[in-house]
């Protein structure tokens, strides 16, 4: 068995740097698609499953070893390797890395390159992680090259075990918000600290009580302003003291060592002339960020307001003049006063509310329908809704097996509505039906979550 020479490969393009025991070439080999000379099985790549520490690689100046190579018997070729790596194995983004030959048949990258790789594409961690290598081959002579195995074949995916660079700072992997004689855990998503700097939660604030962020280690950090609602985060400060009352949410981001706090409401009420004035039994609005609303709401002439409460509690809103229709049934316009919120005619109206700056917009529910494959997604079926506009529903329609469909308005695809029959969702994901049968389709608006049912016929 001989070892493997290679020449430096830069991605599949095979655009080479010469190393040991292979000839210069002045063109990129031209890659047909020949016949094999050889099979690939006589390649063999076996992976460093060491673990590869970029600081100590770094500091010797030595590179670090992905895998090494050997050849049984090239019939006369020299045989090339093309390195890929890529945060997951199914290589859904792989980058193409620039590889050296050892003379040893190590195939190996900088501790800068790699740490490059590590940082853009999987983590910015700088705990122990791992990645995926691969190695395309290619048996090369004169100026051919062809790729053993065919275009698909890699060698790999192999596991490489990474201690990446150090960060210039630390983000623990959990913060705890204390507050009066309360304390919470902050929430968080599944990534790295590292990659998704941000702990939130949702709390009842008192004005004036007292607020620190402690960290998993006991970091105690406080406000650089004692009121503010958003600033930097000091470590070993003073507690911050609440400026709102009510329900807030309290984001920190631990990389810029920053805060902030707004009001958070879980939902907006729309009590009006529709529902008798009755925020409690109003249709609501809700919300992902604590910030955009959205929802179907019925609105008559007499108009409604917007709430934060289930009750009047002063904290309603309302505009100073009429909205502006912008287009044919589109109004927008700034809650910045008291009187009702009017649009046109009665009817089921789609209100998008944004609570840091007011903003309003309601688009009029013309027609509602149902489209999908039991019409190729051709027209809407249309739904015939209920004296209040609450409940909407279909003609009996023949569903074909595995039916994807979806709820629309006004014919086209400015709204919509999918996700899941028991929780319908604006813009939401194709809705599904199993088994074939005609059924009737209802859409029920009057509560939260919106629901959808099928009736068999």
């Amino acid at each position: 068995m001989n070892k493997l020479h290679i020449l430096c490969a830069l991605g599949l393009g095979l655009v080479f740097a010469a190393c040991d025991e292979v000839e210069d070439y002045i063109e990129k080999p031209q890659i047909n698609p020949q016949e094999t000379p050889f099979d690939a099985s006589k390649v063999v790549v076996t992976p460093n499953a060491a673990l590869l520490n970029l600081i100590e690689l770094n500091a010797a100046g030595q590179p670090a070893v992905l895998a090494t190579a050997t050849v049984d018997d090239p019939n006369g070729y020299s045989v090339r390797l093309a390195a890929q790596a890529a945060k997951g194995d199914d290589f859904a983004n792989p980058v193409d890395l620039t590889t050296e030959a050892g003379a040893d048949g190590e195939q190996t990258v900088s501790a800068d390159a790699l740490q490059t790789f590590y940082y853009d594409n999987v983590t910015h961690d700088p705990r122990e992680g791992k990645a995926y290598v691969r190695f395309a081959a290619y048996a090369v002579k004169d100026k051919t090259a062809v790729r053993l195995g065919g275009p698909d074949f890699y060698y790999g995916p192999y596991e490489v075990n990474i201690k990446p660079f150090d960060a210039d700072y630390v983000i623990e992997d959990s913060y705890k918000l204390t507050f009066g004689d309360k304390e919470l855990t902050l929430n968080h998503s599944e990534a790295s600290p590292y990659d998704d700097p941000n702990f939130s939660i949702a709390l009842e604030a008192v004005e004036g009580q007292t607020w620190q962020l402690v960290s998993a280690t006991g970091i105690q950090y406080g406000p650089a302003g004692a009121t503010d609602t958003q600033g930097d985060l000091l470590a070993d400060a003073p507690a911050g003291k609440f400026a709102i009352n009510g329900p807030v949410m309290f984001t920190a981001n631990m990389k810029t060592q920053t805060y902030e706090y707004k009001q958070a409401y879980t939902r907006m009420y729309t009590p009006g002339g529709s529902n008798g004035w009755n925020a409690a039994s109003s249709q609501q609005l809700t919300t992902t960020d604590y910030d955009y609303y959205s929802g179907l709401v019925v609105i008559d002439e007499a108009g409604f307001k917007m709430n934060p409460d289930d009750d009047w509690k002063g904290h309603d809103m309302g505009v100073a003049s009429a909205l502006t229709e912008t287009a044919p049934g589109i109004y927008e316009g700034t809650l910045d006063g008291g009187q009702n919120i009017t649009a046109g005619a009665k009817g089921l109206y789609f209100v998008e509310f944004t609570l840091s700056t007011k903003a309003i917009k309601i688009s009029a529910i013309n027609t509602l329908g149902a489209i999908g494959g039991f019409n190729s997604w051709a027209q809407s079926e249309a739904l015939t809704p209920s004296a209040d506009f609450l409940v909407w529903t279909s003609a009996p329609l023949d569903f074909p097996a595995d039916c994807e469909w979806k709820l629309r308005a006004n014919n086209d695809w400015v709204m919509d509505w999918g996700g899941m029959p028991d929780n319908l969702t604006f813009k939401g994901a194709n809705l599904f039906n199993a088994e074939a049968g005609k059924y009737i389709i209802t859409a029920d608006f009057s509560a939260i979550p919106n629901t959808v049912t099928l009736t068999e016929q």
